[in-house]
């Protein structure tokens, strides 16, 4: 249902590069891999099934010192927290909240954004291709002395979470933008019709549109299509 609402979408807007359905999905599609009607989907459903469990790195020992950098909302709340646990964050490996570019781009550990540093229970982060293991053992022992799991992704621009989110905010802002809904009324319905935390605009507006923009076009630069373009909106 959803690889169709997404093509649907697709053809409404004149094949708008920036609403191209999943190859991904669509493969699934085409398998029968429907999800929990047909028993699989991205992960096996139905009686037996193992449930998916979230790669988690294995505790690392490490000096408890990071230099710590990214000044999304939210990250002194992360700075804090490792504070707290006895982590120096001026000095040893660098970490930096991610901004949508690459580890690769920065040379230094990237962190994915989390709704809340104070209370979340997980991470993930990436790392730089052929980065000093001793450095990545600081960081993750960094984070995992101040309570979070601890899982590595690869080094993609955005990572999971931000890409994810920044997405969802460009295309509320398209949506008030073209005059489809109102801002209260698509964070109400985003809210109480699929769960989220927050409204993609009120997300938006604590992150800061600047933000949100800047790692768009980050994401759009490494990748070079239109599917990241930002929306006039959000400018």
């Amino acid at each position: 249902m959803n690889f169709a609402v997404t093509r649907s979408v697709f053809e409404s807007y004149y094949y708008d590069p920036r609403f191209s359905p999943s190859l991904v999905q669509q493969e699934l599609v085409e398998a029968g891999w429907l999800g929990r009607k047909s028993g699989r989907g991205f992960f096996a459903y139905g009686e037996g099934a193992a449930r998916a469990v979230a790669d988690t790195e294995a505790a690392q020992a490490g000096s408890l010192g990071i230099s710590l950098s990214g000044g999304v909302t939210g990250s002194e709340a992360l700075r804090l927290r490792l504070e707290q646990a006895g982590v120096k964050v001026a000095r040893g490996p660098a970490l930096q909240v991610s901004d949508g570019r690459t580890a690769a781009e920065t040379g230094t550990a990237m962190l994915d954004l989390a709704l809340d540093y104070a209370t979340a229970t997980r991470v993930a982060v990436a790392f730089p291709e052929g980065w000093e293991a001793e450095h990545r053992a600081g960081v993750v022992a960094a984070l995992q002395a101040a309570g979070f799991a601890v899982s590595v992704l690869r080094d993609l621009p955005g990572l999971a979470v931000l890409r994810t989110v920044a997405m969802l905010i460009n295309e509320a802002s398209d949506a008030v933008h073209f005059g489809v809904a109102t801002r209260a009324d698509v964070d109400l319905a985003m809210r109480k019709g699929v769960n989220y935390p927050l409204g993609p605009l009120e997300w938006g507006e604590r992150l800061g549109p600047g933000f949100v923009r800047q790692a768009l076009e980050h994401i759009g630069a490494y990748y070079g299509e239109g599917r990241y373009r930002v929306s006039p909106g959000l400018r």
